[in-house]
């Protein structure tokens, strides 16, 4: 008599190959399917939009439905195993990321080199922090807890137009774009030139004075 499978066994087996992406699924960023825990939510379709309210059961209904269903999906929990994600330490005296272990592909076209040590813009390690790509620690502290996206931002905010910055370059990189900052050419050196010496003007001739 053959045993019946076990639940365990199948539900880890359905998060696998539910969960378990690919590097080039959601720019490079790989869930893992070790974790056992429920189907993420999808975002609800979105239909005709109601322009005036009409005061009805029917519409106040659907309207908390989409609200649940919103709320439900972006509380979901994601989870990522450590060996994709990148480590870095914020930089206050510079305000930028300084990466110590770099992960996946996102270093092709994201960061800086400065004296072989590979930097982030504050924008994109926020990024990559909100795609789950990132461990983020205060610099010193990378035996203590990782920053939170809460605590990122928050960090971001000290910086006027940061945030402002942030959601450009996010929604920028979403559609597929390349996105980096402009850097200036600085203004060439004028190279000093020698101001000629005019040439002296030429002595006076004596005029004869006429004899009688």
């Amino acid at each position: 008599e053959e045993e019946p499978e076990s639940g365990c066994d199948s539900g880890e087996d359905e998060s696998r190959e539910s969960y378990h992406g690919s590097e080039d699924e959601g720019d490079g960023i790989i869930e893992t399917g070790t974790h056992k825990r429920k189907a993420a939510a999808s975002l609800p379709k979105r239909g005709i939009k109601d322009f005036n309210p009409d005061d009805t059961a029917e519409q106040s209904l659907r309207l908390l439905q989409a609200r649940e269903k919103w709320k439900e999906a972006i509380s979901s929990v994601r989870y990522q195993h450590q060996k994709y994600l990148c480590v870095g330490t914020y930089v206050a005296s510079s305000n930028n990321v300084e990466l110590t272990t770099i992960k996946g592909k996102h270093m092709t076209t994201m960061g800086h080199v400065i004296k072989n040590k590979t930097y982030l813009s504050l924008e994109e390690a926020v990024y990559l922090l909100d795609q789950g790509a990132l461990l983020l620690y205060y610099e010193g502290q990378m035996n203590g807890i990782p920053l939170s996206l809460q605590e990122a931002f928050a960090i971001m905010g000290r910086t006027p137009h940061a945030q402002e910055e942030y959601l450009i370059y996010s929604h920028l990189r979403r559609l597929g774009y390349i996105v980096v900052r402009h850097q200036p050419k600085p203004n060439p050196t004028p190279t000093p030139t020698s101001t000629p010496t005019p040439a002296p003007a030429p002595a006076p001739t004596p005029t004869p004075t006429p004899t009688s």
